[in-house]
């Protein structure tokens, strides 16, 4: 049976190759065979005219496919792994969201030379703005707690959560910093800020990256759609609560049953050891503060968890609800793309999930080029692409 059609592809963050696109075609079934995704996306091709030197440009791009292929498969599946090397800077586009603090341009020289892409100086702004949230939790927790603090603390981390996660999310796939950077500012995001935005220390990183996108939704995957009817209220419920409390556990036996006990060990170690830093705080604030209770600490550092770890699992419900089982290897069809809305500019281009499953250690900038430059792929496989909503919106 012929793959479904995808909907037109149109979005205001590359309006210039999008405009180019549009005039060849339009619906991304009719362009017929398409590219292999070689994961560059330095160059944008927009011009759809085959060509006579396309089966040699179709076998490099198969071959540098594969290799890439074969380096995320080893960085993947090894916990020990190094992380990426340094790789060049690639030319800043225009289109980037911007920090949702302050510009604060005068810092880029300085910012630059730290960091592996340039383009990621908008991650550090960010950090720089998102700890005002870290000092104020503090201060409810080991100082006095009130609620209008409370209620103005909880709409500050309800506002730039999803930002923070993204945020959060980009610097585990790919290194924020260089490795000459000072240390403290390889720990500020994931060790510093993480807790006090709904994450215990290192567990998106060891069920993210060293589970997910190894199982890649399939059927070992904890945290696999597949199993579930997906437009059931009642089998998202069990999703979710599935992963609230038994995912740390059953993450940790997933690693012990692959040999990887150092990574079950710490694994482990982290979320155990997050659960005493908040009791540990909050033990401080009764203590030497002027709280009396536990509830400090459960309304300013542990229902933030819950929250963060039922929007995660409600977007990747999302992200993974039209797939299709007899093709669950195949990354086009098992998750989805939504282009030309907000959420895009406020989490890093995480709506074109189909990009980063594909390649995940592909720059969060890169993907619209990667939708456009590859569209004929994307509508020969049969990949779903949403216009004008994001992925919450369309679960």
């Amino acid at each position: 049976m012929a793959p479904p059609a995808a909907v037109m592809i149109t979005d205001t963050e590359v309006p210039e190759l999008l405009a180019a696109l549009r005039r060849r075609t339009r619906t991304a079934s009719s362009f017929g065979k398409g590219q292999v995704d070689s994961g560059v996306d330095s160059e944008v091709v927009v011009d759809l005219t085959p060509s006579s030197s396309a089966p040699t440009a179709l076998s490099l791009a198969e071959e540098q496919a594969r290799a890439e292929a074969q380096e995320d498969a080893a960085l993947l599946a090894d916990p020990n792994a190094e992380v990426a090397p340094d790789t060049p800077a690639a030319k800043h586009p225009e289109s980037l969201p911007v920090p949702v603090g302050p510009q604060l341009a005068w810092l880029d020289p300085y910012l630059i030379p730290l960091l592996v892409d340039p383009r990621d100086t908008v991650f550090v702004k960010t950090s720089m703005w998102l700890s005002i949230g870290v000092l104020s939790a503090l201060y409810l927790v080991l100082v006095q707690f009130t609620w209008v603090h409370f209620a103005l603390h909880a709409a500050w981390v309800a506002k730039y959560a999803t930002t923070f996660v993204l945020m959060l999310h980009c610097v585990c796939h790919r290194p924020l910093y260089r490795r000459t950077a000072p240390a403290p500012l390889h720990l500020w995001v994931p060790y510093f800020l993480a807790p006090f935005y709904g994450h215990t220390w290192e567990t998106f990183y060891w069920h993210h990256i060293k589970h997910h996108h190894i199982e890649d939704n399939g059927p070992n995957d904890l945290s696999c759609t597949l199993h579930y009817q997906r437009d059931n209220f009642f089998h998202f419920l069990h999703y979710f609560f599935r992963f609230l409390l038994f995912t740390p556990i059953e993450l940790t036996q997933y690693f012990a049953r692959k040999g990887w006990y150092s990574s079950a060990f710490r694994l482990a170690c982290m979320e155990a050891g997050s659960w005493v830093h908040y009791a540990t705080l909050t033990y401080l604030g009764m203590t030497y503060g002027y709280n009396t209770s536990v509830l400090p600490g459960l309304m300013t550092l542990v229902l933030p968890v819950v929250l963060m770890r039922f929007g995660m699992m409600s977007g990747n419900w999302a992200q993974h609800s039209f797939v299709d089982a007899t093709r669950a290897d195949c990354d086009y069809v098992q998750s989805l793309t939504c282009i030309d809305n907000h959420y895009n500019a406020i989490a890093f281009n995480d709506g074109y999930h189909t990009s980063h499953h594909l390649h995940p250690r592909r720059h969060w900038a890169d993907h619209p080029a990667n939708l456009v430059t590859h569209a004929r792929e994307y509508g020969k496989q049969g990949t779903i692409v949403f216009r004008g909503i994001d992925f919450q919106e369309m679960g």
